[in-house]
């Protein structure tokens, strides 16, 4: 890699990991950035020292490289949230890699945790049921005006 390209990818990895405003809107694009810096330096873990965050942080990004194309492009979209995606690296078969990212778009964070969860303990269930029991089971909160 050449040293120009080395300092731009360093400034916009630095800028994203450690900046007070972290605005990423590629993370594939990040995670790519992050596979050729690791080898420029040798290992993640040099380069996680030279950015002055967590080994676990660029790993975790890394395994984002592993999911199918079409998991990669929902994240790329912000479709499917970084952390989400992390998660459903740890289901092992691509095809229920993506079946999974495409149930749990439009859930909530923490909720669509919880199906990555439940399905990596569960893995012949039933998506489209449980999520719509999930769905169901909310308790419906009306805002109350007190006068």
């Amino acid at each position: 890699m050449a040293p120009q390209n080395e300092d731009k990818a360093m400034a916009i990895l630095y800028a994203n990991f450690r900046g007070k405003k972290r605005k990423i809107n590629d993370w594939i694009y990040l995670a790519k950035e992050v596979k050729e810096l690791s080898k420029h330096y040798g290992s993640y873990r040099n380069l996680a020292e030279k950015l002055g965050i967590s080994k676990e942080v660029v790993r975790e990004v890394l395994k984002l490289l592993e999911l199918p194309e079409q998991v990669q492009q929902l994240v790329r979209d912000g479709k499917l949230r970084l952390e989400v995606a992390w998660r459903i690296t740890g289901v092992k078969n691509k095809k229920d890699q993506v079946r999974l990212a495409n149930a749990v778009l439009g859930l909530k964070t923490h909720e669509a945790r919880d199906v990555v969860r439940i399905f990596r303990n569960n893995p012949k269930l039933n998506l489209r049921e449980y999520i719509t029991r999930l769905n169901n089971s909310k308790i419906k909160i009306e805002e109350i005006n007190l006068v």
